[in-house]
């Protein structure tokens, strides 16, 4: 998701760069492209919904360590 964010960014001519990260890409679409009614809101929701899941995984990862 975080990459297709980033496209609409730029194919709209704005520099998703100047945050690198994914909360600040994905806080551009919704602010830039939901909020505005340019992408339908249940689009915007399932953004978030990913982007929460992925957070979950990654981080869960990280922490999960084999026990000696």
């Amino acid at each position: 998701m975080y990459q297709a964010a980033k496209a609409v960014l730029v194919t709209a001519g704005l520099a998703p760069d100047s945050g690198k990260t994914h909360a600040f890409t994905i806080a551009e679409l919704e602010k830039r492209f939901v909020l505005t009614g340019l992408v339908p809101r249940d689009v915007g929701t399932a953004i978030n919904e990913v982007t929460k899941m992925r957070a979950i995984t990654d981080y869960a990862a990280r922490c999960a360590r084999p026990h000696p």
